[in-house]
């Protein structure tokens, strides 16, 4: 039984997110009626409505794996690669900065792809870093360090 495994990951993630949300709003949040909502109202509804989409991609997903017979493989290249990268961008923005943090993240999410070239990979990395750095840290200029801890100090090294 073949399952179409981007539906059923992405119905899966959406009902996923939107329980998570959807607990917090009810949890912290008064919702109100329908003619004096509250500030739970609006987040708890945009969660009914994700679950909804979830469960049906998931249910489509499902049904999929019905109509053929034969048994499909998990992509765990991909599914490795991009939470690696996010946990690693995550972890090392203060120590790499905003720049190395980035051309990393989008180095490690090209291993996610069989047909990405290094040298794709690499101008791919720099492009986005380059934008993203110019965006974020100049344009919108959210807090976030250009250069890390971890290379503050080459300016200063001899040799």
């Amino acid at each position: 039984m073949a399952i179409n495994q981007k539906d059923l990951g992405a119905g899966l993630s959406f009902l996923l997110l939107a329980l998570v949300y959807g607990w917090i709003a009810y949890r912290d949040l008064p919702f109100g009626v329908m003619l004096n909502m509250g500030p739970g109202y609006f987040p708890l509804v945009l969660c009914t409505i994700l679950a909804g989409i979830g469960a049906l991609l998931t249910i489509r997903a499902l049904l999929a794996g019905l109509r053929t017979g034969l048994p499909g493989r998990f992509a765990w290249r991909p599914v490795v690669a991009i939470c690696l990268a996010v946990i690693l961008f995550g972890t090392f923005l203060r120590e790499l900065g905003l720049f190395a943090s980035v051309f990393c993240t989008v180095l490690i999410c090209s291993l996610a792809s069989a047909r990405m070239n290094w040298l794709q990979a690499g101008l791919a990395a720099l492009m986005l870093a380059v934008i993203c750095t110019g965006v974020f840290a100049y344009g919108v200029r959210l807090p976030l360090p250009v250069v890390g801890t971890w290379f503050t100090g080459l300016a200063t090294w001899t040799f």
